[in-house]
Parts: C-alpha cells; structure tokens; sequence
C-alpha cells in the first residue's frame, strides 16, 4: 500500500510538472505574438503618417511618397469637411482614370484653425501627375538617363539615390543624406526644411542620399 501511495505521489508530480511546463510554453506563445502584433501595428501606423511639423514629403525605401500637408482655414467659409471632401473627390477622379488605388488618404485632423493630412502615392510619377509639379525619385543615373543635369560639385555615384523637385516643402528620406541644393539646409542626417520659405526661387529641390 505503502509502495503504490508514493508511486501516485510521484505520478501526481510530475503530471503538475507537466502542466507547468506546458503552461509556460503557452505564456511565451504568447508573449512572442503580442511583441509581434506590436511590431505590425507599429510598421502600419508609420506608413500612414510621419513625425513633421511642416508640409513635407517622405520617400520610403521603396520609392513611394508619403505626402503632408498643412492647410490653414483662415477664412469664415473654409470647412475642413469640404476641404476632405474635394481632396477625396479628386483622388477618386484620378484612381479612377487610373483603374488603380494610386493615391490614397491615410490621414486627415483638424487642429484649430489648421488641418494635416497626409496623402500616400505609389510612386514618384503619381505624385508629379496628381499635382502638377516636376518630382522624381530613383537613382543619380536614372535621374542623367531622364535629362536632369545635377551641380559639378554632386556626388559622382551613380548608385545613389535622389529626389528632385520642384515643389518648395520639406523632404524626409529612407537613407542617409550626401548632398543637397543650395535652397534646403539639412534638419538631421535624413530631413531637410527649406532654408527660406518665402524665397520665390525657381530652383528645384535636390537631396542625395544612400
């Protein structure tokens, strides 16, 4: 009797063993998956907008734009709901035109008398048809091959990459910055801002980078 006791006892051990173990397991399951939830929700959060404090562009590392805009409604008949709802009309005429979602908004507050939106473009094409200005994004050899003639003092390689535009905002970059136009001043290592923003200069933006 005696012998059977300590033989359920020790059974009953290593069955609560068990049970811990397997209980463990589960909870660094899980641990794992909500980090990785985290780091999902993190990256789709970051496509949608992009820390600035003025009207800016932001080339990701896959060459689409990220566009902000910040709208002032400094008059009586200025809605911020008709101002969302002529940008909307107009990214559905040029999708449509396109049969593609080129263009989307991923972002749209109102803060006061100002708005911030923020409007995504698949690449750099979409963005200088949509608004009517000269931007391109790729490499410094793509950019010769297109007709663009850069500074004697820029970057030979070929390599890397740059942005040249003609609208006067900021620009934020998925690299390092090398070099830039004479108009901009660098903010950090992948930001520039314009150096004046008043300044009527009908030269265009040039940031390289790698």
């Amino acid at each position: 009797m005696m012998e059977n006791s300590r033989i359920k006892e020790k059974s009953t051990l290593i069955k609560k063993r068990r049970r811990k173990n397997k209980l463990l397991k589960i909870a660094i399951a899980v641990s794992i998956l909500l980090v990785l939830v985290l780091v999902v929700v993190g990256i789709i959060i970051s496509k949608k907008t992009f820390k600035t404090t003025e009207s800016a562009v932001y080339v990701n590392g896959r060459q689409q734009i990220l566009c902000a805009s910040f709208e002032k409604l400094d008059k009586e008949y200025y809605k911020a709901d008709d101002l969302k709802q002529y940008v909307e009309s107009q990214i559905d005429l040029y999708n449509g035109n396109k049969n593609e979602k080129a263009i989307k908004m991923t972002s749209f507050k109102q803060e006061g008398k100002k708005v911030k939106l923020f409007l995504h473009y698949t690449n750099s094409k979409v963005y200088e048809e949509f608004n009517g200005q000269d931007f391109f994004v790729g490499t410094i050899k793509e950019a010769k091959a297109k007709g663009y003639k850069l500074p004697k003092d820029a970057p030979s390689n070929k390599e890397y990459k740059i942005v040249i535009m003609e609208e006067k905002i900021g620009v934020k970059v998925a690299g390092d910055i090398v070099y830039t136009s004479d108009n901009v001043k660098k903010v950090n290592d992948s930001t520039v801002t314009m150096k004046d923003k008043t300044d009527q200069d009908t030269a265009f933006i040039m940031v390289i980078y790698k």
